[in-house]
């Protein structure tokens, strides 16, 4: 590549990270996303409430549910719904006299949002407690049908060593993250080239600039240039991503993770998407007529 090239890279370059669009996606769009993330990691659990303090009522019509400390037991459906319109319960199931057949129950709750809505894994833990009482289980064999396993996964390597233990969430989360940012990465690169050449043509400086270097010169210097300034935007989302995970909740899902060759491989699926969209944007930019020119073939 000829220094021509690379001056007009420079310049491109340079031209694009001063802009205040740039400035914004590289810097305050990460920000807008992974704040309210941050936000809702950290205040959402305060916000939910505790089952151990939720009162919730229940009619046993097949009789062999017991009331507990949280879980009040009425007479009937009426009696139950009229404490849950009084605010005495936040919510109550019905369980039929065929219960045994057809394991159905029903839940009441004043409305469906997420928040108001019965815990449906509390009312499994309550009926499973009180089904094997009431099948004469011993306490033990009841704490083992309940938890039936602690299961501890191991991996070994081809040589049959055993690996050691890595983040299961993080490692599956990780390459979904970097196809996203990867994926906007070559669509902004893309598009800055496209608004550059763009603003080249309605300006004419295009035309300026081939009296002094080859139009394959110049097409080369803008792809490199509007390249360089997408892996210095991925480069800011990654540091700015990282610096707010591990600082929050989600540094625990990363635990472990290895930074292996997977992401230079990644950098080079970058520049080859990169330049696929590159050139063809440039190729069909420079075919296409200026603005002026269609409305004087319109006049």
């Amino acid at each position: 590549m000829g220094n021509k090239s690379l001056i007009v890279a420079k310049y491109e370059f340079l031209k694009t990270v001063k802009r205040k669009g740039f400035l914004f996606a590289a810097l305050l769009l990460p920000l807008l996303i992974m704040l309210p993330l941050m936000f809702t990691m950290h205040y959402l659990p305060s916000l939910i409430p505790e089952s151990a303090t939720e009162k919730i009522g229940f009619v046993d019509y097949t009789g062999f549910l017991e009331p507990e400390q949280n879980f009040i037991q009425y007479r009937d459906s009426e009696a139950a719904k009229q404490a849950l319109i009084d605010g005495n319960i936040s919510s109550f199931f019905v369980v039929l006299k065929d219960y045994f057949n057809t394991s159905r129950i029903t839940i009441y709750s004043k409305d469906g949002s997420f928040f108001s809505s019965a815990p449906t894994k509390t009312l499994k833990d309550f009926l499973m407690k009180n089904i094997l009482r009431y099948g004469n289980v011993s306490g033990e064999i009841a704490e083992k049908i309940k938890n039936p396993m602690a299961a501890e996964k191991v991996t070994i390597d081809e040589q049959g060593n055993i690996k050691e233990k890595k983040s299961g969430a993080g490692g599956f989360l990780l390459p979904y993250a970097l196809a996203m940012l990867l994926i906007l990465g070559i669509m902004t690169s893309s598009g800055y080239l496209m608004q550059g050449i763009v603003e080249e043509k309605e300006s004419r400086t295009g035309e300026l600039l081939l009296s002094s270097i080859s139009a394959d010169q110049l097409l080369k210097g803008k792809i490199l240039g509007y390249g360089s300034v997408g892996l210095l935007q991925i480069g800011i989302w990654i540091l700015v991503g990282l610096i707010m995970i591990f600082n929050s909740p989600l540094a625990g899902l990363f635990v472990g993770i290895e930074i292996s060759w997977v992401f230079a491989l990644a950098i080079l699926y970058f520049i080859l998407g990169y330049f696929l969209f590159a050139v063809s944007i440039a190729c069909a930019l420079h075919l296409s007529p200026r603005q002026q020119e269609k409305h004087n073939k319109l006049q």
